[in-house]
C-alpha cells in the first residue's frame, strides 16, 4: 500500500526526520500546499467562512487552508490511484507496530474505508478483535488527521462532502453525518504525533476575538453536532456489526 507524507516543500529538518523514521519503508512525499501562500481558485471558492464564523465563531486560518487543501489532493490521488493509500503528516513517530499494522492495513481496507492509525482519547466501541489489533468505532474523531488509511470509496465521500469547506479537515473527517465514512481505529496504535512538535503546514494563527453572538450560536450547533453524531453513530455500528 503507497504511503504518502504530507510536508511542506521547504521543511528539510522534518523530511530527515522522516527519512529516519520511515527508514526501510517505502514511501513518498506529498509537497503541502501552503495556506499562507494562497490555495489554488479552484480551493479556495469552497472556503464558507461565512458559515465557519455562524456556526464555529471564526473563519478557517491560512494553516488549516492548507492543511485541508493537502489532504483534499490526495483525496483526488487516491481515486486516480484506485486503491488504498495512506496519508501521514509529517509530524507523526511511529510505534513498535507500526510495520505490524500498516502490512494488515490491505485485509482491513476490504472491510474498511477509513482507518485511523494514531490515539484517540474519548468513547469508543469495539468492534472485534483479529490477529493484530482491536478494532474500534471512534465516538469522536473530531482531534487530529496525523495519520489513516483510506480506500478510494471513502475517498470519493470525502471529495462529494467537500463542495464546502465548512471546518477543518480533522473536524470534517470526524463528522460521519457529513459524508457517511465512519470512523474506524486500531488498538494499538501505528502512529502518534508527540506534543513538542506541531504541523508546520499548519503552524500558529492569531485568533480574533469572538462576538458574543457566535460563541451563542457556536454552542447551538455544537449541540446539533453532537445530536447527529449520536445517531449516526448507531447507524454505523449496526452497520459495522453485520
Amino acid at each position: 500500500m503507497k504511503i504518502f507524507v504530507i510536508s511542506l516543500i521547504g521543511s528539510v529538518e522534518r523530511r530527515e526526520r522522516v527519512k529516519q523514521e520511515l527508514n526501510g519503508v517505502s514511501f513518498q512525499f506529498f509537497d503541502a500546499i501552503n495556506g499562507r501562500e494562497g490555495l489554488p481558485e479552484s480551493l479556495e471558492k469552497r472556503i464558507d467562512d461565512n458559515h465557519r464564523k455562524l456556526f464555529r465563531s471564526r473563519p478557517l486560518t491560512l494553516g488549516e487552508r492548507g492543511v485541508y487543501a493537502s489532504h483534499y489532493s490526495l483525496w483526488q490521488q487516491c481515486i486516480a490511484l484506485d486503491e488504498p493509500i495512506v496519508i501521514l503528516e509529517d509530524d507523526f513517530k511511529t510505534t513498535r507496530y507500526f510495520g505490524d499494522i500498516i502490512s494488515h492495513l490491505g485485509k482491513m481496507a476490504k472491510s474498511f474505508d477509513y482507518v485511523r492509525l494514531e490515539p484517540q482519547y474519548t468513547e469508543s466501541l469495539n468492534l472485534g478483535f483479529d490477529e493484530i489489533v482491536q478494532k474500534v468505532l471512534w465516538l469522536d474523531n473530531s482531534k487530529g488527521a496525523t495519520g489513516y488509511m483510506l480506500t478510494p470509496v471513502a475517498a470519493r465521500k470525502f471529495l462529494q462532502a467537500s463542495e464546502r469547506w465548512i471546518c477543518a479537515v480533522d473536524n470534517f473527517i470526524s463528522e460521519t453525518y457529513l459524508h457517511g465514512v465512519p470512523s474506524v481505529g486500531v488498538i494499538p496504535y501505528a502512529i502518534y504525533a508527540p506534543n513538542d512538535m506541531e504541523s508546520t503546514i499548519q503552524g500558529l494563527s492569531k485568533l480574533q476575538k469572538v462576538p458574543l453572538i457566535f460563541k451563542v450560536t457556536r454552542e447551538l450547533h455544537r449541540f446539533y453536532r453532537f445530536l447527529l453524531m449520536s445517531y449516526w453513530n448507531r447507524r454505523m455500528l449496526k452497520q459495522l456489526r453485520k
